[in-house]
């Protein structure tokens, strides 16, 4: 019966992403909205007439896209590479779409290696978009360092409440 009322839906490819991703709801809140291309990021802003400043805050060098911002700005760059290196994955992050194929491909199940992906994704984009949030609203700026030793924190703290990648975040 239940099957009859909820209905055939296709999966969709991001459903990995954001269903039993162990990462807080916050972060999984901002992974759906980028996944959609609904962050309020300048380019998207200005199709509504509201005004900002068109250049990225972290960077300083180029417009604020969503791609920009998350993926070729220099600052998020050494921000994913840190966390990449960190979580000892060789993920291509230049932008969404091999994100998402590295999710589809390799982290496609529950294992405890796939959760710490997909959690260390999940916070690295939510420090990063707070970042960006930070620097705009209170005019506070931190280092690539200290958003790596938060993104450490959040997930090492989440992996250690999780009994399957316990053991996994211990050896990090």
């Amino acid at each position: 019966m239940y099957n009859d009322l909820r209905g055939d839906f296709a999966k969709v490819s991001w459903r990995k992403m954001t269903c039993n991703n162990t990462a807080p709801s916050k972060c999984l809140f901002v992974t759906w909205l980028a996944i959609h291309g609904r962050l309020p990021t300048c380019d998207r802003l200005s199709k509504f007439e509201i005004q900002c400043a068109q250049l990225c805050t972290l960077c300083k060098k180029e417009n604020e896209t969503h791609s920009h911002l998350f993926f070729t700005c220099e600052f998020s760059k050494t921000v994913w590479e840190g966390a990449t290196q960190w979580s000892n994955k060789n993920i291509n992050t230049s932008n969404w779409q091999d994100v998402m194929l590295y999710i589809q491909s390799q982290c496609n199940m529950n294992k405890a290696t796939h959760q710490l992906s997909r959690m260390t994704l999940s916070v690295t984009q939510y420090m990063i978009w707070n970042e960006r949030n930070t620097i705009i609203f209170q005019g506070i700026h931190h280092s690539a360092q200290e958003l790596l030793r938060q993104i450490k924190e959040i997930v090492y703290i989440r992996g250690l409440n999780t009994n399957q990648m316990k053991s996994l975040v211990l050896r990090l």
